[in-house]
């Protein structure tokens, strides 16, 4: 067993966002002087995750891409449109599925907790098989009435049908899977669902924190240097576990698990896009600078040496041609541009879109020089449901420690940033008031922002985790109380201290 912090609290007068804080303790996981931060929000999850430094793993460079390919599945699901997903058409604020992968399926919006009509997936089969399991995650379930049923023969070009509701089970993009096992595979039919709810959400003052169990399945094993995580919108956490070159899977129940491949190359930060792509920084040194993977049990690495010269926004340029250095920290938007810190040019977006059904050319373009530069170790790196651009500076410590926010027009065309926390002093005050005017610590772990949009940062060298609002950009702390250790459950989560 495994022992996770758990920190709840709700403020009634402030309808915007909740969230619970998880504290993953290095006293029972093995993560070599790490610790992981994992914020779960109402229906959606969110974290700030405090990780430290990790061994790098040096290994020859060359330019090259490898793949692993799943076999050829023996269902497929039939398509609803040229690209893939269904036709529901999103409307303002909701994310874009342009490209989207073959074997997803979007559903109409639906209010948090209110049961949508059932909508109908058609299966094809492409040899004689039966089904042996349909399993759905926790926002979707098949219903009655469906015509693909377990126990049941089809012959190759049989089809059936599978009625499915969505319920939403918090605010935001909805993010699940069908998985369908049969006679005829070893691969389970893993088939994407996805789609909005929408609900009030409330911000909050964190009150209690307390230990709860966490387990893992049998051969999981546990981490091992620990440096980076993300979450989907299924409620998934995906941990990048350099140590043991290998991703891992946290459920919303708290079980770690693995996930179906074992990378290509070692992971040191990743992202998850809107259809539970993963995509991967790999540790400096490593053969394959990049990598995919894919939930119909696809990988891809790439692994092109860098080149001088100057790609733009108006003037892309293949990732074959020009490769990267030093990819640090990865950071995914609503529309899948992919955004990456790198020791060349300071950061670069990079647009994935095309490439979510498996083929496609990777282009990439740099961004203007107002982020820090890479060393090789995933950096704090991040950006918002605005395509907003932060990154953490500090010189000349302990005179100068900040976070700064670009837009992502500025850093394509015309750089100008501004400050948004910390200033002409490295240190610890400034809670309650403004986070322009607050100090902040001269290392920063990942940021990361919750459905409301509120900015929350590992303030590493503090030993805490601080959010600055929104609306009044105020900064205050959420957990920590600038020690080391694991004590306080029961206590306030500020007045708790945080395990190294």
């Amino acid at each position: 067993m495994a022992n996770f912090k758990l920190l709840q609290s709700f403020d009634q007068h402030k309808l915007r966002f909740s969230l619970i804080l998880t504290k993953i303790s290095s006293k029972k996981l093995n993560v070599n002087q790490a610790f992981l931060w994992t914020v779960l929000r109402s229906g959606a999850v969110f974290f700030a995750a405090l990780l430290a430094a990790t061994p790098a793993f040096p290994q020859a460079i060359q330019a090259t891409n490898v793949s692993v390919q799943a076999a050829q599945p023996v269902i497929s699901l039939v398509s609803e449109s040229p690209n893939g997903a269904s036709a529901t058409t999103p409307v303002n604020g909701e994310v874009s599925l342009a490209k989207a992968p073959v074997n997803f399926h979007r559903f109409a919006s639906a209010r948090v907790g209110e049961k949508k009509n059932a909508e109908q997936l058609t299966l094809r089969f492409a040899a004689s098989t039966m089904l042996t399991g349909i399993k759905s995650s926790k926002d979707f379930q098949v219903e009655q009435g469906s015509s693909c049923k377990v126990q049941a023969y089809y012959s190759a070009g049989a089809s059936c049908a599978l009625l499915v509701s969505f319920t939403p089970q918090g605010p935001g993009w909805r993010l699940g899977k069908l998985t369908i096992t049969n006679t005829a595979s070893e691969q389970p039919l893993s088939i994407g669902l996805g789609g909005n709810g929408f609900a009030p959400v409330v911000s909050f003052t964190p009150a209690l924190i307390s230990t709860v169990l966490g387990t893992f399945v049998s051969g999981a094993g546990l981490l091992n240097g620990a440096q980076n995580l993300t979450v989907d919108g299924g409620d998934i956490v995906y941990i990048a576990d350099t140590g043991n070159n290998t991703i891992r899977e946290l459920d919303s129940s708290g079980t770690l698990v693995k996930p179906l491949l074992s990378p290509i190359a070692t992971p040191a930060s990743l992202a998850v896009d809107n259809f539970g792509i993963i995509y991967t920084a790999n540790t400096h040194g490593s053969t394959y600078y990049f990598s995919i993977y894919y939930p119909w049990g696809t990988q891809t690495a790439y692994g092109y040496a860098y080149t001088s010269s100057t790609c733009t926004a108006s003037a892309p340029c293949s990732f074959a041609a020009v490769g990267m250095n030093f990819p640090a920290n990865i950071n995914i938007d609503a529309n899948s541009n992919l955004f990456m810190e790198e020791g060349t040019s300071g950061a670069l977006e990079m647009p994935v879109g095309a490439i979510s059904g498996g083929s496609g050319t990777l282009n990439l373009w740099h961004l203007s020089d107002q982020f820090a530069y890479s060393s090789g170790s995933p950096g704090t790196f991040a950006v918002d449901a605005g395509d907003n651009l932060y990154t953490f500076y500090t010189f000349s410590a302990p005179t100068t420690c900040y976070i700064i926010q670009e837009p992502l027009f500025n850093a394509e065309h015309s750089p100008t940033a501004i400050r948004v926390a910390g200033g002409t002093r490295c240190g610890f005050a400034g809670d309650g008031g403004q986070a322009r005017n607050a100090e902040i610590g001269s290392a920063v772990g990942q940021i990361a922002f919750d459905i409301a949009g509120d900015l929350y940062f590992s303030d590493t060298a503090n030993q805490r985790v601080r959010r600055i609002d929104t609306v009044t950009g105020i900064i205050n702390t959420i957990a920590g109380n600038g020690t080391a250790g694991y004590t306080g459950d029961g206590l306030g989560g500020p007045s708790a201290p945080l395990p190294e």
